[in-house]
């Protein structure tokens, strides 16, 4: 504990507002702006607060269909049959089926074409 008691003046002193020193050159203006920065400031803080509490993921588009297939075209021809013949499958197990029995022989496997358009037939 201290020595001795704060008299009442020095505690009012104490909790007085903070100013610059009248003597400052623009102590006035001086003072307005700098409280005008910190209101700034702290509307600058709150501002990226609430943006970040108030943004909304972003909801991507669900893939359909036609991406799948327009992607699908984008690889080499060998390729671009597997991964079609995989978009078939999942999309109509029975055409996939009905398909996959001529894979294995000569010639078998139908051409990227024949495939979208069985895939558009579908869909």
């Amino acid at each position: 504990m201290a020595d001795r008691a704060i008299s009442q003046e020095a505690l009012l002193q104490g909790l007085r507002d903070i100013h610059l020193p009248p003597e400052i050159a623009g102590g006035g203006i001086a003072q307005m702006l700098a409280a005008l920065a910190m209101g700034l400031g702290l509307a600058l803080i709150i501002g990226g607060i609430l943006r970040a509490f108030s943004m909304r993921p972003k909801r991507e588009r669900p893939v359909t269909l036609n991406d799948r297939v327009i992607a699908a075209r984008e690889l080499p021809s060998d390729a671009q049959q597997v991964a079609l013949l995989h978009l078939l499958k999942d999309v109509s197990p029975a055409r996939y089926q009905a398909l996959s029995q001529r894979i294995y022989q000569k010639g078998g496997i139908p051409a990227p074409d024949v495939i979208e358009q069985e895939l558009r037939d579908h869909a």
